[in-house]
């Protein structure tokens, strides 16, 4: 199957970008945060990795899996735990409260205009936000090399993420997350009313992600009936779970 890239648009373009999303239910959104915010805010995540002493940001020695923090989901690469909503009062486990970058980063009024155009509405309920971070597998591979030539081959050197992690947030199938397997809601109809309007979530690049060291991966197209009425006949799905699929 051939590639398929998608145009991103400016942060001035708002009939654009505003136009794509509801065409493939998603959109990227060029320079929502400045050069000297993205540095920022990478320079808070290394703060956090480097907060008990033995990881070294200079170092990539030193970014194995004995010294990385072991709360960071080493394949997911998320900093704090899971932010569902009745998690929300408690910063404590999300780290959030001690990242004043990222608070302005949450406020910035660039990304709050976006969320704003594509929900139609100026007051927005958001839930909190976690920094994501992974580690280059090709420094691992590297790293790796020189251990295999110097003794044994480091098992702490596999920094490569699942290769199989497509999964959704929103099933068709009952309303939650697809890692909680695909058997129908018996109850969708009255699910989805009460769902009420578009959620959506979105997350800023603070560094490139090229081809050859990948970035965000999803499937477009859930922003009309063509997702539910695809999930009604597929009954063999419906019958699987997550790991099966």
């Amino acid at each position: 199957m051939a590639a398929t890239y998608f145009r991103s648009y400016a942060a001035s373009d708002i009939e654009g970008y505003v136009a794509a999303f509801r065409r493939d239910g998603f959109v990227v959104i060029d320079d929502v945060l400045t050069s000297d915010e993205c540095i920022a805010s990478c320079a808070e995540i290394w703060d956090y990795l480097e907060r008990d002493g033995k990881v070294h940001r200079d170092d990539a020695a030193s970014w194995g899996n004995d010294s990385w923090p072991r709360e960071v989901c080493r394949n997911g690469g998320f900093v704090g735990r899971f932010p569902f909503w009745k998690r929300m009062k408690k910063l404590e486990p999300t780290f959030l409260n001690k990242q004043p970058q990222s608070w302005r980063n949450r406020q910035n009024e660039v990304v709050y205009t976006a969320f704003a155009n594509i929900l139609e509405a100026d007051q927005l309920w958001v839930s909190i936000d976690r920094y994501g971070v992974m580690r280059p597998g090709k420094v691992a591979h590297e790293l790796l090399e020189s251990a295999v030539e110097a003794t044994e081959p480091n098992k702490n050197l596999d920094w490569t993420t699942k290769d199989e992690w497509l999964h959704w947030d929103l099933s068709p199938f009952h309303f939650g997350t697809s890692a909680a397997g695909f058997l129908p809601n018996e109850e969708l109809g009255h699910v989805r009313e009460q769902y009420g309007g578009v959620r959506v979530q979105g997350l800023i690049a603070l560094r490139d992600c090229p081809v050859e060291s990948g970035g965000f991966h999803c499937v477009p197209g859930f922003t009309d009936d063509r997702f539910f009425n695809w999930a009604k006949v597929e009954t063999v799905i419906r019958a699987l779970s997550h790991r099966q699929l």
